[in-house]
């Protein structure tokens, strides 16, 4: 992960990042700080997440009104006192929120890899949020899910995260007996010309398929395909109609062959050796062998009868616009959510 270490230079040339620097300030006034803060994140990355021990340091530092920029100074002389004395206090409440958080990642959002990540960054809020309004109902959660599809799939930490993570700390960092405050992040990101609603036209984006595709199969599947051990069973995208047919026999150009109805995960291995069997006899044979066909397919109609998928221009257009249809169903519901 990027955006949180800053090399800096130690005695006898030791090269030291901020984070061992901010370490050996604390240490001052908690000893077992840094093997307390190293038992977090690996908690935190324990569904194959790349945190690193600077981000429960940053969430500290926001969740005690100290700003998200984290350096050294801040936990030295009479405020660092103060601040680390606070956060020793409060440990128990910081600790309940990072597992708050850290089950708010595997068992609402399920994340599992970090493809569909763009921004680390973006729990920050999340643990500010859950730190001053600890065990959130159902209609809380639901909103805390739609903010970050929302904040991966707009990118509203591409620039300024600093400033963006001290403004949300006026919103979200304090006890919010109405749920969770999405008007006022929507309204506050409106100001910075970002995007708060999912559209259609999202859908396309090449650099939004693995996170949207993502949201999909958590959706209908209630698990994501990136939970695996073995590597080789990694998903790839897989084009349903064959792009390379497609493109050769039907002569559609990549925009229509790269749309995101004819998309779906397939482990690496098994897609190697689909190659370019064509959708009809696929799908039949995966229904023929057990294969709930139905996960990929979205739409009732063709796992009745994988013969719809005919291999012609107006076969495969009604499927993926049919399929694509499905999707935004699917994925605006979850990201556009308006419940309170």
């Amino acid at each position: 992960m990027t955006g949180f270490s800053t090399s800096l230079s130690g005695s006898g040339g030791t090269k030291l990042d901020a984070s061992d620097l901010m370490f050996a300030a604390m240490k001052e006034a908690w000893s077992d700080v840094e093997e307390v803060i190293e038992q977090t994140t690996e908690m935190l990355n324990g569904t194959n997440l790349q945190f690193d021990k600077t981000f429960p340091l940053k969430c500290l530092l926001v969740a005690h009104g100290r700003g998200a920029e984290a350096s050294p100074e801040k936990f030295t002389g009479p405020d660092g006192d103060g601040l680390m004395s606070a956060i020793n206090t409060n440990w128990a409440r910081a600790e309940q929120a990072f597992q708050e958080l850290r089950d708010l990642l595997q068992n609402d959002l399920k994340i599992y890899a970090v493809k569909v990540i763009r921004s680390y960054n973006s729990f920050i809020p999340l643990f500010d949020f859950l730190y001053h309004n600890p065990k959130p109902n159902e209609a809380a959660r639901t909103l805390l899910k739609a903010y970050h599809y929302k904040a991966q799939l707009f990118g509203w930490y591409s620039q300024g995260t600093d400033t963006v993570v001290n403004a949300l700390h006026t919103i979200v960092g304090k006890p919010s007996p109405g749920g969770f405050p999405m008007t006022e992040i929507k309204d506050y990101f409106k100001k910075r010309r970002s995007a708060t609603e999912l559209t259609r036209a999202h859908m396309n984006e090449t650099r939004l398929r693995f996170i949207l595709l993502n949201q999909v199969y958590v959706d209908q599947m209630g698990a994501s395909p990136f939970d695996v051990k073995f590597k080789g069973n990694d998903p790839h995208v897989d084009h349903i109609y064959p792009q390379s047919m497609l493109r050769s026999k039907l002569g559609f150009l990549s925009a229509d062959i790269n749309h995101l109805g004819n998309l779906r995960f397939m482990g690496a291995t098994d897609n190697i050796r689909k190659r370019a069997e064509l959708p009809a006899e696929y799908f039949a044979r995966m229904k023929a062998g057990g294969m709930d066909v139905t996960k990929h397919l979205l739409l009732p109609e063709y796992p009745r009868d994988p013969a719809k998928l005919a291999f012609d221009n107006a076969s495969y257009k009604e499927f993926r616009d049919l399929r694509f249809e499905r999707m935004w169903d699917i994925l605006s519901s979850t990201t556009n959510s308006e419940v309170t």
